[in-house]
């Protein structure tokens, strides 16, 4: 068993590279290794037969070992004496000795766990002392827990923080950490003490001496205890000098009252620590390390659901679908004290009555829940704290900017920020993003108890319509200044505005404003183009779809939106629904005589059928564009967009010179009036149209304009379709290696996240082809294996058949001649009623013949 390499690999993943700014690769442990160690051949095969076991690092190299501890440490993968110790053991190597132990980190050894001394209570007793444990299982803490024992243990930082709202497990996870202080022998004593206070009516200032006395009754003899509270301070500062402590303070209020007394504690502390939970984050005076507790992921959610629902005997719940528990996790997050009080609710209420429940608090218990949770902080809020906190139900979990929550609230600055700052330090806002850019969100638990709540300042009866007016606002202005080649940056701000519009749209009727419907417009007719170049369409697809509707008293406006959206649906590859909607605004224009509407319906109808295969129809519909744009006198792009529609429909039918005659027309008309992304697509068709008619180095010279042509545009989707028309020259000229060089250029991550299934399909496709002209067999059925599943997620039977195709060829390169003849069987199957398609029709052949030719194999 290779516990020393999992190991090793395990540390490695944990560090950061900080000269690159990216996790520590095998190179370049290497490379910070040979500098450590002053041995120079080490390489990235090196580490890499280190992790799997194949090579050791010799036991009396002793600088090789601690060299590369001291590496991994640098990088973060290694925090404590006891995890380098761990992984030398792991490889049967002695641990690291007082000298080593220096070298890597000078003050490692002032921490190595200290053996409790006769006078202090033992392991068994300093545990009992700690409060009986509010849970019976934890979930989906072990890495923070760990993380805060390193912290303890490896700190310059006497104070850490622990934080988060109620009940988010601060108290669990201090109690797991106390525990494993204590039977690890970490520190001479353990400590727990509880600073919360039942009367609510005692002063912030009061709490500083409940504190000390707690702690003097723990640690001094009874006489000490009674004395004045500098004495006191005195005798604890003696005691913990003498031996580290781990003193746990749970539940501490009142920060800024509290000044004062913290200082003290931080001067008699000595080698020891304070660990503190609070629901505030330590004010910038106090030097303390903050970890803030977060949210369980959906997964640990989903077990702690199970868990207690398996201890309360709800067993109705513990068959509750996947699903319903997302739904559960969209609601409620993953807020332990909600998720633990979902079983106990299963009991009395159905699952969307829960739901609900929770969406609006009407239920008993969870409004209980939110009152504990939300209440006592709410009361405290200045008017500019709670303006403030209200536009964060308008706030994605993807947080926001300042510039924003500014333009949102219409606080002046000399408020925002000390309203902001408030805000964070109770836990009701949490900063994210990095030191270059910042940005703030809140638990969608804290945004739901929000967007309950009554609002001071209604307007025409509904609380956030003059918010909801602000952002709408922002999101106009914020389009409008933003260029085409910025359109990359919007992707990090799409939750925000797409929880905007869904909010919105509860407004009722009455109460929507001429400004709301005017910036519906404008931000709709921005997100087309955004959703065009970068993608996205499925999440967006049902918020525009409900935006139309409230335009149905506007037929001409309607017929514009209608258009938007049908194109939005074939961008997703929803062609019968794109045909439909494309359709319904035909009728419609044709009803209110809109001549261009009528003529942009054909253009749309004609662009979904070519899409659909059903290229007569496409003709027709293009035809019949073009010569109502011609009589309307509209050259322009509208004249651009139907030629290139013309130019495709004809190459796919293989009428390839009068396909080029179009698309040479439409690349003028962009070149002339400046639209790049358009001009990129349509090089790109007619750089097809001249390698089909074998002119390379013209359609080579097309694709380089376009090149050009996309540094002026951020649009991703579009250098996909040139990278993959490269290739494909290059593949066709049998250059099978620079083939996959450029295929290998297309961000996969990107089409997939973006919902380009079809050009992801096509681009795993591509590269399983080449990589099956040069031989790798394994790596092109896996590619081509994942290309046919998203064929069949699109119901594309065509490119289906082609892909395929190919992995028959791939399974017969691989001795696997039985499957490659079923794979070969199902791809002509599916190609049986396809007989208008010549690139179909010549791929039907190639099959058949493969198949005969297998059949003559096994009758030889």
């Amino acid at each position: 068993m290779n516990e020393f390499g999992e190991l090793l690999k395990s540390c490695r993943a944990k560090c950061h590279d900080r000269e690159r700014n990216r996790p520590l690769t095998q190179e370049r442990l290497a490379e910070r290794l040979s500098i450590e160690s002053g041995v120079e051949t080490y390489t990235g095969s090196t580490v890499s037969n280190w992790e799997r076991g194949l090579n050791k690092i010799r036991r009396d190299d002793r600088h090789v070992l601690v060299g590369l501890i001291k590496v991994l440490h640098e990088g973060g993968g290694i925090k404590t004496p006891e995890a380098a110790n761990l992984l030398l053991l792991a490889g049967n190597y002695r641990p690291l000795d007082d000298g080593e132990l220096r070298d890597v980190n000078p003050v490692w050894k002032q921490f190595q766990p200290i053996l409790s001394a006769a006078d202090v209570p033992s392991a068994v007793e300093q545990e009992a002392l700690l409060p009986t444990p509010s849970y019976s299982r934890l979930f989906g803490v072990d890495d923070l827990i760990q993380d805060v024992v390193e912290q303890l243990i490896s700190s310059h930082s006497r104070m850490i923080v622990l934080t988060g709202i109620s009940g988010v497990g601060k108290t669990a996870v201090a109690d797991a950490v106390a525990r494993h202080a204590i039977r690890h022998n970490l520190f001479a004593q353990v400590v727990w003490i509880s600073a919360d206070v039942d009367n609510s009516e005692v002063l912030p200032e009061t709490d500083a001496h409940i504190v000390i006395n707690k702690l003097c009754q723990r640690l001094l003899t009874e006489d000490d205890h009674k004395s004045h509270l500098s004495q006191q301070l005195m005798r604890l500062r003696y005691k913990l000098q003498a031996q580290p402590h781990l003193i746990v303070i749970d539940d501490l209020g009142h920060f800024a009252e509290m000044l004062p007394l913290l200082d003290r504690l931080l001067g008699i502390i000595g080698t020891g620590k304070y660990l503190l939970t609070a629901y505030q984050q330590p004010p910038f005076e106090i030097e303390a390390t903050t970890i803030a507790i977060p949210e369980l992921s959906f997964d640990d959610a989903r077990a702690l659901l199970h868990h207690q629902a398996e201890i309360t005997h709800t067993p109705t719940f513990q068959g509750a679908e996947e699903k319903d528990i997302r739904d559960l996790y969209s609601v409620v997050g993953g807020h332990p004290l909600a998720l633990r009080l979902i079983p106990r609710l299963a009991r009395m209420y159905s699952l969307p009555e829960i739901l609900e429940g929770w969406q609006t608090a009407q239920t008993g218990r969870i409004a209980n829940v939110y009152q504990s949770v939300y209440d006592d902080l709410w009361r405290v809020l200045l008017p500019a704290e709670e303006q403030l906190i209200r536009v964060m139900s308008l706030v994605s979990q993807s947080g926001a900017t300042l510039a924003y929550l500014q333009a949102v609230s219409n606080l002046p600055q000399k408020k925002l920020r000390p309203s902001l700052t408030r805000l964070m330090e109770c836990c009701l806002v949490e900063p994210q993003g990095n030191l270059y850019q910042r940005r703030y969100g809140t638990h969608r638990l804290t945004a739901q108890y929000i967007f309950s709540r009554p609002s001071t300042a209604e307007v025409g009866g509904f609380p956030f319509t003059a918010l909801i007016e602000n952002a709408l606002v922002y999101w106009q202005q914020y389009f409008a200044q933003l260029s085409e080649k910025e359109w990359h940056l919007f992707d990090q701000e799409q939750n925000n505005l797409a929880l905007v519009l869904q909010k919105s749209q509860q407004v009722t009727d009455a109460d929507i404003t001429l400004l709301m419907r005017t910036a519906w417009q404008e931000i709709f007719a921005y997100l087309f183009r955004y959703i065009e170049q970068r993608g996205y369409a499925a999440k967006w697809l049902p918020l525009l779809k409900d935006l139309s509707e409230k335009f149905s008293d506007q037929p001409s406006e309607q017929c514009r939106l209608l258009n938007r959206l049908g194109t939005l649906h074939r961008l997703n590859y929803q062609l019968s629904e794109a045909i439909e909607i494309h359709q319904h605004m035909l009728k419609l224009a044709q009803q209110v005589e809109e001549s261009v509407e009528i003529a942009q319906a054909n253009l749309s109808l004609g662009n979904d059928f070519l899409l659909n295969r059903q290229y007569d129809k496409a003709i027709r519909h293009g035809t019949t564009a073009l010569e109502q744009y011609d009589n309307l006198g509209l050259v322009g792009r509208e004249r651009a967009a139907t030629l290139n529609l013309l130019g495709i429909a004809l190459r796919r039918q293989d009428f390839l010179e009068q396909s080029g005659r179009y698309l040479e027309e439409a690349a003028t008309v962009w070149r002339n009036i400046n639209l790049w992304p358009e001009l990129a697509r349509t090089l790109h068709n007619l750089a097809l149209v001249l390698q089909a008619q074998g002119d390379i180095d013209s359609a080579e010279k097309c694709l380089s304009e376009a090149n050009l042509v996309l540094t002026k545009t951020a649009s991703q989707l579009d250098r996909t379709l040139i990278y993959l028309a490269e290739g494909s020259i290059h593949f066709q000229q049998k250059q099978f290696q620079r083939a996959e060089a450029v295929f290998r250029q297309i961000d996969l991550d990107y089409l997939k996240e973006s919902g380009h299934i079809y050009y992801l399909a096509s681009a795993l496709n591509n590269m399983g082809n080449a990589a099956y002209m040069r031989g790798g067999y394994a790596e092109a059925e896996q590619m081509l294996r994942q290309s046919i599943q998203h064929w069949q997620q699109l119901a594309e039977p065509l490119e289906m058949a082609n892909s395929l195709g190919r992995l028959g060829d791939v399974l017969i390169a691989q001795a696997r001649s039985k499957e490659g003849d079923l794979v070969f069987k199902e791809a002509v199957t599916l190609l049986e009623k396809y007989d208008t398609d010549e690139r179909m029709v010549h791929l039907k052949e190639e099959l058949e013949t493969a198949l005969r030719k297998l059949e003559e194999e096994k009758e030889g």
